[in-house]
């Protein structure tokens, strides 16, 4: 049963990740594109949204949840190599790394 709701004015693209720091994050959907849009974070005890929180035009995204930063996958144009960016949970950018055409998902094996 839906426990809570929150409207947008814009699409969302895939999965939304929400970490324990309260936060949750959507990839928004730029306009006259189809491979994403920049990253939006929500506030979920007060529904507060930074919108633009991480700028850019990502396809995909999940959270690290041991060390709660953010993973970001740009497609670019699918015809050349992809990136993933590392960002804090303060949106501030740790690391980018080159990968296949089209990346479109992101997992983790977090286990000791």
């Amino acid at each position: 049963s839906v426990q809570d709701s929150l409207v947008f004015t814009e699409n969302l693209w895939g999965a939304i990740s929400i970490g324990s720091d309260g936060f949750a994050y959507v990839v928004g959907i730029t306009g006259g594109s189809f491979y994403g849009g920049p990253i939006h974070r929500i506030e979920m005890a007060t529904k507060v949204v930074t919108m633009n929180f991480i700028p850019g035009t990502f396809y995909a995204m999940a959270m690290d949840e041991v060390s709660g930063d953010l993973y970001l996958a740009d497609a670019k144009n699918f015809a050349s190599d992809g990136e993933v960016h590392i960002f804090t949970k303060n949106g501030i950018l740790k690391k980018t790394f080159t990968v296949q055409k089209g990346p479109g998902a992101i997992a983790f094996n977090n286990q000791p």
